[in-house]
């Protein structure tokens, strides 16, 4: 029983070490790039539901030809850490003095250490999100090849362990079980 002890525990052992090498580790960088016409704005950012950036943009009147008032014209730029993975990025933008309040959410894929930018077209009743890019890691080259094998290797061991002790427990307790019906009798 011994025995059968201490293999569950380095089947469970080895599981838990290739699942923790599976799993994204790391930070990525999301820049985030906002054009608008708005004379001013409060921006949230949410990865997740989780407030990542909160600030204040403003905008100018641009002037046709040096002489002719346009429209208003800002631009705005940020960049954040976010952890490495899926996850879901909300912007939303609010400016009360225009009777503007607009929020999307898009999904992105960050890889660890890598890069991503996320193009906002804030329009009077509309908020556009699109992803410029999700650039390759930035400084870390990921795990070594070892690593990857290595996983699949520890798991195809703990699967050969776990089976093993499986065949093991159906051949020998009804001889377990005899034995203490055995005991219990005499």
């Amino acid at each position: 029983m011994v025995l059968l002890g201490v293999a569950i525990a380095l089947a469970l052992g080895i599981f838990l070490l290739a699942v923790r090498a599976n799993t994204p580790q790391g930070t990525a960088n999301l820049r985030v790039s906002i054009q608008h016409g708005l004379r001013a704005a409060q921006v949230s950012l949410w990865v997740d539901d989780r407030l990542a950036y909160q600030g204040r943009i403003t905008g100018a009147v641009r002037k046709r030809f040096g002489l002719i008032p346009g429209a208003v014209q800002g631009s705005f730029s940020h960049t954040v850490r976010v952890p490495a993975g899926t996850h879901a990025v909300k912007l939303q933008v609010s400016a009360p003095s225009d009777g503007y309040d607009e929020a999307r959410t898009i999904d992105g894929q960050f890889p660890p250490n890598g890069n991503a930018e996320l193009l906002a077209r804030v329009r009077h009743g509309e908020v556009e999100l699109s992803w410029q890019g999700i650039g390759a890691p930035s400084s870390d080259p990921g795990p070594a090849w070892y690593l990857k094998y290595g996983t699949s290797l520890l798991m195809t061991v703990a699967g050969s362990i776990v089976s093993a002790i499986t065949a093991f427990l159906i051949r020998e307790l009804p001889n377990l079980a005899r034995r203490g019906d055995a005991a219990n009798k005499a």
